[in-house]
């Protein structure tokens, strides 16, 4: 049976995890809207042919943001998906920050996404569909030297879902949001790393998976098998630690 053409918005759609995933979506016949800094003209032609609307916008300029995102509901009625995807990741000293940096980190990791789904969650619920999907990290489970900014924003985006996720189970809509939350697949500069493939393979199809199902208010690590080795044993260290503490 041919799936049924859903508008889907991508934040950061025009690079890495993001351009596959609208690329894979476009593909399968769907009207993909991308929000990104990167300027149209910067983008392949290949990649502009696929993509429905390409709204160039700096995610960490709030008001900006409420200004596209109701220009899209009035054009389009609705938003069937939409994909958090868009994220800084400064790593330092939490010192080192700046206002303007420490600002801007929160306004693109959490503040957006947030803005996003507030202004689009009602529309979903009048229309009895919508599927918010966001994406953290590992880094949400576990803080590291340099990454206070990076790990406290995707924790935060992990906590934020799991809450809304209780709120939608209540109501028995058709609406659900879920956070997916990979393993490193890329440095900061987007040099792929060798679990490049494997990791946004498996982040694809999961998002596509919570597309057509109901599940919804879930956490979902994304990891390579030896991610999944250092986890459990990085747990059972801090477990260690606590315990002989106490």
């Amino acid at each position: 049976m041919k799936e049924k053409k859903l508008n889907i918005l991508i934040t950061g759609g025009s690079q890495g995890l993001g351009k596959l995933l609208s690329q894979n979506f476009s593909q399968k016949g769907h009207n993909v809207i991308v929000f990104d800094i990167i300027k149209f003209n910067n983008i392949e032609n290949s990649y502009k042919k696929l993509i429905h609307e390409y709204i160039n916008i700096d995610l960490s300029q709030v008001e900006n943001v409420k200004k596209n995102i109701n220009y899209l509901l009035k054009k389009y009625n609705k938003i069937d998906v939409l994909i958090n995807n868009a994220s800084l990741r400064i790593f330092k000293n939490f010192e080192n920050f700046t206002f303007q940096e420490i600002n801007k980190n929160l306004s693109v990791n959490l503040e957006t996404p947030l803005i996003l789904i507030n202004t689009i969650l009602p529309i979903m619920k009048q229309n009895n569909f919508g599927r918010i999907i966001n994406i953290s990290s590992r880094s949400g489970f576990w803080g590291f030297s340099t990454g206070s900014l990076y790990c406290s924003t995707k924790s935060a985006l992990i906590k934020f879902t799991e809450s809304v996720g209780k709120e939608l189970e209540r109501e028995n809509s058709n609406v659900t949001i879920n956070v997916i939350c990979p393993g490193s697949f890329s440095c900061k500069n987007g040099t792929k790393l060798k679990n490049y493939n494997t990791i946004t393979k498996k982040v694809i199809n999961t998002i596509g998976d919570l597309i057509s199902s109901k599940n919804n208010a879930k956490v979902i690590p994304v990891l390579t098998k030896k991610d999944k080795i250092v986890e459990i044993l990085y747990s059972i260290k801090q477990y260690c630690m606590w315990f002989f503490k106490y």
